[in-house]
């Protein structure tokens, strides 16, 4: 059997399942385990709140260079959330603190929103995210789907929305400007590919998931979220220029 490891960590066959959890046939565990998920995710985007406060509060901390140090640091953050997502007691640990390095990193992408188009945009985002968000794992948890078979799609897309983001930060520093339909684009590939993680995540916690996964599925998921706001915060403040 070959083996594949996704950019979250978890070890996949060819088919996307991980291959190492058995699948349940005891609800009420599943559901224990579903409720401690959703909970996890809860803690994590509690703790982003302090880091967006930190962020705003202090913008000036990102001016020149210092945004690619503090991207590369929360980078290495997420890194090792997953990687000690199934360690047991550092686990929740690190999943709080990538909730405030999360927090903190996206504070300025908020505060600029906020400050051009009103913070009514960043309402909006939220509040459409969440039923983007909720709709999607309502439709995975009811229905128990197998969505095994976005995996090839979301693994392209992801190198694609990677290269498009480096496209479009990097045109600029080199003098080229980047037609706004190529930012859209992006943000529109994006959300799509976050909702398509979404149900192959969800799927996967469904069939799937054990005890000692609770805190890498709330990471996943938690990162999801966020991933599905920016994108379409973006989106919003794109429509309003």
């Amino acid at each position: 059997m070959s083996w594949q490891t996704n950019n979250y960590g978890g070890g996949m066959n060819q088919q996307g399942r991980m291959a190492y959890a058995p699948v349940s046939t005891d609800i009420s565990t599943k559901s224990a385990l579903i409720a401690k998920v959703y909970g996890l995710m809860g803690l994590s985007m509690l703790a982003s709140l302090p880091g967006i406060a930190v962020g705003w509060n202090n913008i000036e901390l990102f001016a020149g260079w210092n945004w690619w140090l503090f991207l590369i640091g929360w980078w290495g953050v997420i890194a090792g959330a997953y990687a000690l997502a199934r360690t047991p007691g550092i686990n929740v640990l690190m999943l709080l603190v990538a909730g405030f390095a999360t927090g903190f990193m996206i504070s300025v992408e908020l505060a600029f929103y906020a400050a051009t188009q009103g913070v009514g945009i960043l309402y909006q985002a939220f509040l459409m995210a969440a039923g983007v968000f909720g709709g999607l794992s309502a439709y995975a948890v009811i229905s128990k789907r197998n969505f095994n078979f976005l995996y090839g799609f979301i693994s392209a897309g992801m190198v694609a929305i990677g290269v498009l983001w480096l496209v479009i930060i990097v045109s600029p520093l080199l003098g080229f400007a980047v037609p706004s339909f190529a930012f859209l684009i992006w943000c529109w590939l994006g959300l799509m590919i976050m909702c398509a993680y979404l149900l192959f995540q969800t799927s996967r916690l469904i069939r799937d998931g054990i005890e000692e996964d609770a805190v890498f599925f709330a990471l996943s998921l938690y990162m999801t979220f966020v991933n599905i706001f920016l994108f379409i915060l973006r989106i919003l403040g794109s429509s309003r220029d």
